[in-house]
């Protein structure tokens, strides 16, 4: 996997069918002024997403609890 290339984001909708990228950006282009969202991350899971035809199957494959010091000092004595 190269991970050079790989941004964190946040998927804020899924086309089905394809669509123009200037339509594309045209829709998302006010999002760009707006400030991100403020988040408080408490908990990231490593998921695996399967995609058969039109649907997206995300699998939980493990969760660490961020909100924790014992959780984190738990992993690491494991």
């Amino acid at each position: 996997m190269d991970t050079a290339t790989f941004r964190p984001h946040i998927s804020i909708a899924y086309a089905h069918q394809p669509v123009p990228i200037e339509t594309m950006i045209r829709a998302l282009e006010p999002l760009r002024s707006r400030p991100g969202p403020s988040l408080v991350i408490d908990q990231v899971s490593l998921v695996r997403l399967e995609r058969v035809d039109r649907s997206y199957t995300f699998c939980p494959i493990e969760r660490i609890d961020l909100a924790s010091r014992d959780a984190l000092t738990d992993r690491r004595d494991a």
